[in-house]
C-alpha cells in the first residue's frame, strides 16, 4: 500500500467525510471506526484537522433522532469547561447510549406488558386481532397498548373501546415505570433536570440529588406504589421546586416529593392537568401548553419515553427563594432580581420614576360637543405681533376637536376672553361647556375665573402641578399650531412679527384638515358648524394678491383698477390682506391670487408700521433713544444706475429704524453737529472696527510664516532692555495672571510695518478700586485747546512715545506667568515673572504713567 497525496486527494477526503452520515442501519460502533478511518487518511493526505474539529464533524453527522439528547449534554458541558470534551469522551457517551436502547428494546420484545399492572394484579394479555396500523412500516416497536408490534400506545384502536387501563382502585399515591430500568437514561447535566412525563404518577418525584435547589420544604413519610406488585419507594421530604424551561419560561412545582432509590425524575400529567394547563403528545413530541394555547414546554420521544428537559436554579438562587426574601433584596444591592416582599422605601427613593401614562378608555370619552373643553396660554412670543399682541389663548372641544383663538397683549386677558368663549357657545348651541380643564397657571386660578365658572355651572379641572400632560390635548395643539405657522412664515418670507396672522391661519386650516381622532375623515369644522367646510376659498399664505379698487376709491378713471397686497388670513366673507401702501391689514373679497412662489415681501420705505406700545415699551424706546441706539438699517433695494440726486432725493428722512419699522430721533445733545448718514462719513467712523487680517494668537503668527517671529523678538528685547521684569520662583498665596499677544500692521509712508505687542491680562487682578485709572481727555478739553492755538497762532504737534507705560514703576509686585516665546534661562522648576514695569493691561499702569 501507498499513501495517497496532493490537493487532490485532501479535497476527495474532505468530501467523504461531510458526506458522511449516521442513519441507524449499522452498528454506532461500526460507524465511528469508518469516521476515523476516514479522518486519518486525511491528515496523512497533509490535510490539517484538530480534534475540536473531528469532535464536531462527527456530532453534525449523527442524525438519528435517539441521539439528540447525548449530542445537547455534550454541547452544553463544552460550553462550561471544553476542556473535559475529548474525542474519547464523545465516543464513550455515544456508544453508551447504544447500549441503553439495545437493552430497552430488548426488554420490550420479552414483554412490555409486565411494566403495566391491572388493578387485579394479573397480566392483562391482548390479543393480537387488531389489524396493524397504517404506519406501521414507520414505527418497528411493540405498542404499550395491546403488545402488537407496529403502533405506537396514542394509536392504539383499543383506545376506542373505552376501557381503561394503569388506573388503581383507590387514591393511593402510585407510580407506573418508576422502576422500569436499572440506569439512568441519560444522567443530568449541572443545570439539566430531566423528567419522564408520566400520566400514572400521581405525584411529581425528583431523585435526592435535587433536593439542595428545593425550596419550602418539610418531612414526611409517603409510600408510593410502583408498577410491580409488592413494591414501592419511600418519599421523607416534600417541596417546591423552581425550575425553567429551554425556552426561558418559569416553572413553579409545588408539592415536589424527593424520593430514594428513583431511577427517574417523574413529571405527573395529572398535577400539571390540576393547574389548568394540557398536555398534549403527538408526532413524537410531548407539549405542555398554558390556558391559552401557549407552548410553556416541550420533550420528545426517546426510545420509549416522553422525556422532558427543565433547567434548575443556580444554587444559591434556590436557597434565596422564600428565605428571608428582604434581607437577600438587602444584601444585593436592592436587585429586581431578588424582589422584596413588601414596599421598599430605599428602592423608591433611590429609583422611583414617574408613572405612564395611558391612553383614555373609549367610555370616557367625550360623547357630545362641550362635555370637556381643554384651553392652554401660549407666549409670550417674540418678536411682538404687528397689533401688539404677545400671547394666544386657544379653547378646543373633546368632541369635535374645534379650536377657537384670541390673541392676548397680556396674561391678565385671558379672563376676558374666556368670558367671550363662553358666549360664543351659549349663543350658538345654548348650552355652556360641562369641564374646563386646564393647568395652575395664574390666569386659570384667579378668584375671580373660578367664580365665574362657578356661577355659569362650568367644571374647573386643573392639572397636577409640573404634569402637563394631563391637558396633553392643549399642549399638542399649542405645537401642531406653532409648527404650521412657522411653515407659513417661512414659506411665505413674511416679517416674523406676522405670527398673529399665521397663527390664526394655522387653526383655520386645522379645523378643516381630518384628523385620526374623528372617524370617516371627519373635519371638526364640520361637527361644529353640522356641514362640511368648503376648501375651495383656500388660497396660499403670503401669496400675491391683486385687490380690486372700488370706483368710489378712485380720482379718476386713469387711476389703477388694482393694488397689490398679500394674503395673510380669512373672513367669514372674503380674506385678509396685509396692505404695504397703508401698512395694516384690510379685509377684501374681489381678488385674483398669484400663488406662485414669491420673493420676501418688501415695504417700501416711505411706509411706517405702527405697533401700538405700552407704557414700559414705550420707556425702553426713550431710554434707547437717548443713547443714541441704533437698530440694523434696512435694505436699500434702489438700482445702481440711480444718479446721485434721485438717491438724495429719495433718502430725504434717512432717519434709522426700529425693526418694527419706528423712526428713531436724534437725541437733542447731537442737535449742534452735522450728522449726515454719508456712506463715505460712516466708513470713515467705522474704520476702526473694521477687521484686519493679522493673527488673532501667537501660534496663528508663528504658524502663518509671513515674517511675525521679527515684531515678536523685537517687542520681547525692548520688554528686557526697560527690565520690566525678573525671573523668581513662582510664589505663594499670591495672585499669577495671564499675558497675550496683540498683532497689528502699521502702514508708515508706503510701507507696511509689522508691530507686536505684549499685553497683561489685567482682569484677572485682585486690585482695590482706588488703583483704577483711565486717562482719557474729554471732547470740550480737546475743542478748547484747539481754539486756544487757533486764537494765538501756536502750532500744534503731535508725539509717539514709543511704549510709553514700560517707564511706570509699579508700587506693588505683581507676577505673570511667562509669556509665549520668551526663553527662560534659570534653574529653577517653576518659576513666573515679577513685573517692575506697568506693562500694558494692567489695571494701575495708566495711574503709574
Amino acid at each position: 500500500t501507498y499513501l495517497k497525496t496532493g490537493v487532490a486527494s485532501q479535497v476527495q477526503l474532505q468530501r467523504k467525510l461531510r458526506n458522511m452520515k449516521f442513519s441507524g442501519t449499522d452498528s454506532l460502533s461500526n460507524y465511528i471506526v469508518e469516521f476515523e478511518k476516514t479522518v486519518t487518511e486525511l491528515r496523512n493526505a497533509g490535510g490539517k484537522m484538530d480534534n475540536l474539529e473531528v469532535i464536531s464533524q462527527l456530532l453534525a453527522s449523527i442524525t438519528k433522532p435517539q441521539y439528540q439528547s447525548v449530542v445537547t449534554a455534550i454541547d452544553i458541558l463544552f460550553s462550561q469547561e471544553n476542556c473535559k470534551v475529548t474525542l474519547d469522551f464523545v465516543k464513550s457517551k455515544l456508544l453508551s447510549e447504544e447500549l441503553k436502547f439495545k437493552q430497552i428494546e430488548g426488554e420490550s420484545a420479552e414483554g412490555s406488558s409486565s411494566s403495566f399492572m391491572s388493578h387485579s394484579g394479573k397480566k392483562k394479555k391482548f390479543p393480537s386481532k387488531f389489524p396493524p396500523s397504517k404506519f406501521s412500516e414507520k414505527f418497528p416497536y411493540k405498542c404499550y397498548g395491546c403488545g402488537v408490534r407496529g403502533h405506537k400506545k396514542s394509536e392504539c384502536p383499543k383506545n376506542n373501546q373505552g376501557k381503561k387501563a394503569n388506573v388503581t382502585e383507590n387514591d393511593d399515591e402510585v407510580a407506573f415505570i418508576t422502576c422500569m430500568s436499572s440506569e439512568n437514561h441519560g444522567k443530568e447535566t449541572n443545570r439539566i433536570l430531566r423528567f419522564v412525563v408520566d400520566s400514572g404518577c400521581t405525584n411529581h418525584l425528583v431523585t435526592e440529588e435535587f433536593e439542595q435547589f428545593m425550596t419550602e420544604k418539610r418531612q414526611v413519610q409517603h409510600n408510593i406504589n410502583v408498577a410491580k406488585k409488592g413494591e414501592s419507594v419511600q418519599a421523607n421530604t416534600e417541596g417546591t421546586l423552581h425550575v425553567e424551561t429551554e425556552d426561558g419560561v418559569k416553572v413553579r412545582l409545588e408539592n415536589v416529593l424527593v424520593c430514594k432509590n428513583l431511577t427517574h425524575n417523574l413529571l405527573s400529567v395529572k398535577k400539571v392537568e390540576s393547574k389548568g394547563m394540557g398536555i398534549v403528545f403527538e408526532k413524537n413530541q410531548v407539549l405542555i401548553r398554558s390556558r391559552k394555547d401557549r407552548v410553556l414546554a416541550r420533550g420528545k420521544l426517546e426510545g420509549n419515553l416522553y422525556f422532558l428537559n427543565l433547567l434548575s436554579p443556580n444554587l444559591c438562587e434556590a436557597n434565596v427563594t422564600g428565605i428571608d426574601q428582604d434581607l437577600w433584596h438587602r444584601r444585593m444591592g436592592h436587585s429586581s432580581t431578588y424582589p422584596a416582599s413588601k414596599v421598599c422605601e430605599v428602592c423608591l427613593q433611590g429609583k422611583q420614576t414617574r408613572n405612564p401614562f395611558k391612553t383614555l378608555e373609549p367610555e370616557r370619552k367625550a360623547k357630545k360637543l362641550l362635555e370637556c373643553v381643554s384651553s392652554d396660554v401660549c407666549g409670550p412670543l417674540n418678536p411682538v405681533a404687528h397689533t401688539g399682541n404677545r400671547y394666544f389663548i386657544t379653547f378646543i372641544d373633546h368632541y369635535s376637536h374645534f379650536t377657537v383663538v384670541y390673541f392676548l397683549k397680556h396674561k391678565s386677558e385671558a379672563f376676558e376672553k374666556y368670558k367671550e368663549y363662553l358666549a360664543l357657545v351659549q349663543n350658538k348651541f345654548k348650552t355652556l361647556p360641562e369641564r374646563l380643564r386646564c393647568d395652575n397657571g395664574g390666569e386659570y386660578i384667579s378668584h375671580e375665573f373660578k367664580n365665574h365658572s362657578k356661577q355659569k355651572g362650568v367644571q374647573l379641572e386643573y392639572t397636577v402641578p409640573r404634569t402637563p400632560e394631563q391637558n396633553g390635548v392643549a399642549e399638542r395643539l399649542n405645537r401642531t399650531i406653532l409648527n404650521k405657522a412657522r411653515c407659513l412664515i417661512f414659506e411665505s418670507s413674511l416679517e416674523k412679527h406676522f405670527w398673529e396672522e399665521a397663527v390664526a391661519t394655522s387653526v383655520y386650516l386645522i379645523n378643516r384638515t381630518p384628523t385620526s381622532t374623528l372617524p370617516d375623515k371627519t373635519t371638526p369644522a364640520e361637527i361644529w358648524y353640522g356641514q362640511k367646510p368648503n376648501l375651495n376659498k383656500i388660497r396660499v399664505f403670503g401669496c400675491t394678491s391683486y385687490v380690486h379698487i372700488p370706483t368710489e376709491d378712485r380720482r379718476n378713471k386713469l387711476e389703477p383698477r388694482s393694488r397689490k397686497m398679500f394674503l395673510v388670513g380669512y373672513t367669514d366673507n372674503g380674506y385678509r390682506l396685509w396692505d404695504p401702501i397703508k401698512g395694516k391689514v384690510v379685509s377684501a373679497r374681489n381678488i385674483v391670487f398669484d400663488e406662485t412662489m414669491q420673493k420676501r415681501m418688501n415695504i417700501p420705505q416711505d411706509v411706517e408700521v405702527i405697533v401700538p406700545q405700552d407704557r414700559e415699551e414705550k420707556e425702553r424706546d426713550e431710554l434707547e433713544q437717548e443713547s443714541g441706539s441704533r437698530s440694523e438699517e434696512d435694505s436699500n433695494n434702489m438700482s445702481n444706475d440711480m444718479t446721485e440726486d434721485t438717491i438724495k432725493d429719495s433718502n430725504t428722512d434717512a432717519r434709522p429704524k426700529t425693526r418694527a419699522g419706528r423712526k428713531i430721533n436724534l437725541p437733542k445733545r447731537y442737535e449742534d453737529f452735522a450728522m449726515d448718514y454719508d456712506e463715505d462719513l460712516f466708513a470713515a467712523l467705522s474704520a476702526g472696527n473694521l477687521l484686519d487680517d493679522v493673527p488673532q494668537s501667537y501660534n496663528e503668527a508663528i504658524a502663518s510664516g509671513e515674517g511675525w517671529e521679527g515684531a515678536i523678538e523685537s517687542e520681547l528685547q525692548a520688554l528686557e532692555k526697560n527690565r520690566t521684569w525678573q525671573i523668581v520662583e513662582r510664589p505663594k498665596n499670591e495672585k499669577v495672571i495671564d499675558s497675550r499677544w496683540i498683532f497689528k500692521e502699521k502702514e508708515i509712508g508706503k510701507e507696511k510695518v509689522k508691530k507686536a505687542r505684549l499685553v497683561a491680562k489685567g482682569f484677572q487682578q485682585n486690585n482695590p478700586s482706588y488703583e483704577m485709572y483711565a486717562p482719557v481727555a474729554r471732547m470740550v478739553t480737546l475743542r478748547v485747546l484747539l481754539v486756544m492755538c487757533l486764537e494765538e497762532d501756536m502750532y500744534v504737534g503731535q508725539l509717539d512715545v514709543k511704549c510709553a507705560f514700560l517707564n511706570g514703576e509699579l508700587k506693588r509686585p505683581v507676577y505673570m506667568n511667562i509669556p509665549q516665546g520668551l526663553k527662560v534661562n534659570s534653574n529653577l522648576n517653576n518659576v513666573v515673572c515679577k513685573l517692575n514695569r506697568a506693562l500694558y493691561g494692567l489695571r494701575e499702569a495708566p495711574k503709574c504713567w
